[in-house]
């Protein structure tokens, strides 16, 4: 009895001794990191018809963009597209959206951007892109879009960076009048400034919908981004976004 009361004692202190030891290296060692943020990100835009290649773009949303280096709670921007070549017509189309049917669509414009923090600073955009799409096969489209931006934030340095976007989607025929889109996207962003190196990666999967086929488009995506610059940051998020067509 003595024996197993002694062995059973010094096995004691060295279970609180290991226990003591692990709290002393886990209290000097950082291993807590941040996880992604869950976020929802509406988005409202109006289209306005000029002629068949050229139309005016209004756009709103909140949402963590992607490259920017202060991401804001309010985006509001203005734009020109040029939705010349016009491919044949591959799609069972129920959208108001021209730029399906564009083989080369391009853009310029303008966005401004008020900041989350409590500094409210403001950015502002200046944007160039580029949209390259082809049906490969019927009721299919694939697009790739490279877009440029000249960044300037308030109380800051300026900044070039780069997107690229490509995005893959089916039409599918639910019922006589109505049509669905999922679509699987994917993006890239390399920072000209700040030391330079990618920015970061998005990528996202969806559905879009004409519920008034010659007026109004909606989309739900489910987005995973990844800020690699200016600072590391993780975001899950819900989007919604409604275009209107005039």
């Amino acid at each position: 009895m003595g024996l197993t009361s002694a062995w059973r004692d010094a096995r004691a202190r060295r279970s609180a001794g290991a226990r003591l030891l692990a709290a002393v290296l886990l209290g000097a060692t950082p291993v807590a990191t941040a996880g992604p943020t869950n976020q929802f990100w509406p988005e409202v835009d109006l289209f306005v018809e000029v002629n068949e290649d050229v139309r005016l773009a209004f756009l709103a949303s909140k949402s963590n963009a992607l490259g920017v280096q202060h991401s804001g709670d309010a985006s509001l921007g203005f734009y020109v597209d040029y939705l010349g070549f016009q491919q044949p017509l591959w799609l069972d189309e129920l959208t108001p959206d021209r730029a399906k049917r564009s083989r080369l669509a391009l853009r310029l414009g303008y966005e401004g951007t008020a900041d989350r923090g409590g500094d409210r600073t403001r950015t502002r955009q200046w944007i160039g892109e580029v949209t390259a799409r082809i049906l490969p096969v019927k009721n299919t489209s694939f697009s790739n879009r490279s877009s440029f931006v000249y960044q300037d934030v308030e109380r800051s340095a300026t900044d070039w960076f780069y997107l690229n976007k490509s995005r893959l989607e089916r039409n599918v025929k639910i019922t006589r009048g109505i049509l669905v889109s999922p679509f699987v996207s994917a993006e890239f962003a390399y920072r000209f400034g700040g030391g330079g190196g990618w920015g970061g990666s998005e990528y996202a999967v969806g559905v879009e919908w004409a519920p008034i086929p010659d007026r109004v488009v909606l989309e739900l995506s489910l987005n995973r981004q990844e800020q690699h610059k200016p600072e590391r940051a993780s975001v899950n998020a819900l989007g919604l976004s409604v275009g209107f067509y005039f």
